[in-house]
């Protein structure tokens, strides 16, 4: 059986807390949306899962597609300016999940 990999889309701030936990991440502050769009229609046959933050805006045809391939989406809410704060409730929730703190991260 052939694993899949989960994604994580986000900006630089958040990539590197799930890259730990074994997602492949795609900073927003690298790439804009065509270019991720286009990544995960390339490679849509090994993706399992994708998170993304709400930073992330597709267009309307651009959803309708991924939607059609059939992934899991799970959009993280992040709102401007409590991106800080938000982060450190993410972080504390994982840290509870994982048993571990994740200090090194910052």
């Amino acid at each position: 059986m052939n694993s899949k990999k989960s994604i994580f889309i986000g900006k630089k701030e958040t990539v590197t807390l799930f890259r730990i936990f074994g997602f492949e991440t795609i900073s927003l502050d690298e790439f804009d949306e065509k270019e991720i769009f286009d990544k995960i229609i390339s490679d849509k046959d090994n993706i399992g899962l994708i998170l993304r933050t709400n930073q992330l805006v597709f267009s309307n045809k651009q959803n309708e597609t991924i939607f059609e391939l059939n992934i899991p989406i799970i959009e993280i809410p992040i709102a401007e300016g409590e991106s800080e704060l938000q982060i450190n409730d993410l972080q504390n929730l994982i840290e509870k999940a994982v048993g571990m703190k994740l200090d090194f991260l910052k």
